[in-house]
């Protein structure tokens, strides 16, 4: 039994502090922020920490599942290495700038700055890999998770390794296996437009 506010990460607790404790699940900030507690409810792909058991309710019950194109380790526990972490090391998702040792502050406008920001909310919660239809025939593509981390880096006019890094992200398994189905941006929970971001790498 679970209060209607109650969402269903704290329900998953509360099963393990009262009635299983060997049941496994990922959780961390309980506010949206991280993304580790993704998973299917009721058939539909959901962040547990944001959805409440009187919005999921259905017949009087709430069925939880791992999302899909991902190894299970445990109940709900995921093996985030292979298809999260290491596609994102791939993408090598981190400014190097012009000079190794900078002597003064790179300052860039807000102008900028500001369609970067929009991509620097991603959470990580893997939902548009979990909707991306070209993963479900390749489980070796990037996919739109490590692409959009990829275009948070080539659109930053701070890196020095753009040119490097657009042919990198074209090769096999990169920007031109997505087939632009626009599934990765309906899932999206932060509205990030994931597709969009992809299409901006090809055009770069």
């Amino acid at each position: 039994d679970a209060p209607e506010k109650a969402t269903i990460l704290d329900s998953l607790v509360q099963i393990r502090e009262q009635q299983d404790s060997t049941l496994a699940f990922r959780g961390n900030c309980r506010s949206g922020f991280c993304g580790d507690c993704t998973m299917q409810v009721n058939g539909k792909r959901r962040i547990s920490c944001l959805t409440t058991v009187g919005d999921s309710i259905k017949d009087d019950q709430i069925v939880v599942d791992p999302i899909r194109m991902i190894n299970v380790s445990k109940d709900l526990v995921y093996d985030v290495d292979t298809m999260v972490y290491k596609k994102y090391a791939a993408v090598e998702p981190w400014i190097e700038p012009y000079e190794s040792k900078p002597t003064k502050e790179n300052l860039l406008s807000n102008e900028t700055m500001k369609e970067l920001r929009k991509v620097m909310s991603c959470t990580m919660c893997w939902l548009c890999d979990e909707g991306c239809t070209s993963l479900v025939v390749d489980k070796q593509f990037l996919g739109p998770a490590a692409l959009t981390k990829a275009y948070r880096i080539v659109a930053d006019p701070r890196d020095s390794r753009t040119d490097e890094r657009l042919h990198k992200l074209s090769e096999a398994k990169g920007i031109w296996d997505c087939c632009h189905c626009f599934e990765a941006t309906e899932h999206c929970p932060k509205g990030i437009d994931p597709t969009a971001r992809i299409f901006a790498i090809r055009d770069k």
